[in-house]
């Protein structure tokens, strides 16, 4: 179980709940990652879909330019339909041409994956095509500052497959052994006269490999950094 410090009141939230998961040993055993780790064959799952007011404790770095907001479809007929049609929420970041508008930053809360070595995070993001930037997501260790944050994944805005539309983004990473961590997702510009507007759904993290379900997906990274 978890908990995080609010940023606005240094408020402890509730404590989260977590699920087990059995994975089959024949998908685990299918899976080919650079430098894989055998894992156990239980894992921890964190998930999010944003439906919950309180973003089940993700939050945006409060001194950054822009700031990540919890958005509705249907509040904004410009706005695409979410994974979940028109009741769903996502988050979403979006910059001007300013030159001070220069990146935001969203928390995930603090996780921990016992005894895990690796870790696999799946979202969704949705990117109009005049974006330019990069997202960067990063591992941030607890009692690490900023500075510190480890990236696991960076990618430009325009070389990423599927503009306007949802995109699933499938991510495999080495993990320290028993160190609670949180996710940075970051958009960040590359020129300051580039904009960008970003959307981010259905985030799922668990200790252990991606499982092997068949799918294809648009985009694969595998996330090494020892």
């Amino acid at each position: 179980m978890i908990r995080t410090i609010l940023p606005n009141n240094n408020e402890e939230s509730p404590w989260s709940s977590k699920v087990h998961i059995q994975t089959p040993p024949s998908e685990s055993a299918s899976l080919t990652y650079q430098n894989a780790i055998p894992e156990s064959s239980v894992a921890i799952e964190e998930s999010c879909d944003f439906e919950p007011i309180h973003m089940c404790d993700f939050f945006s770095e409060s001194t950054a330019p822009l700031h990540f907001r919890r958005q509705s479809s249907s509040s904004d007929p410009s706005l695409p339909k979410s994974r979940k049609e028109n009741t769903g929420h996502f988050m979403v970041i979006q910059s001007t041409r300013d030159p001070t508008e220069k990146y935001g930053r969203l928390y995930s809360p603090i996780w921990t994956f016992d005894n895990s070595l690796s870790f696999c995070l799946s979202f969704w993001d949705y990117i109009r095509k005049d974006s330019f930037g990069s997202l960067i997501l990063s591992i941030l260790y607890e009692g690490d500052s900023i500075n510190m944050a480890i990236p696991i994944y960076k990618k430009k805005l325009e070389k990423i497959a599927g503009k306007d539309k949802w995109h699933k983004i499938l991510i495999q990473s080495k993990l320290l052994k028993n160190r609670s961590f949180q996710i940075i997702f970051e958009v960040r510009k590359s020129a300051p006269r580039q904009r960008f507007w970003v959307a981010i759904d259905d985030i799922l993290a668990h200790g252990g490999h991606c499982p092997n379900d068949g799918l294809r997906y648009d985009s694969i990274a595998a996330g090494n950094f020892f």
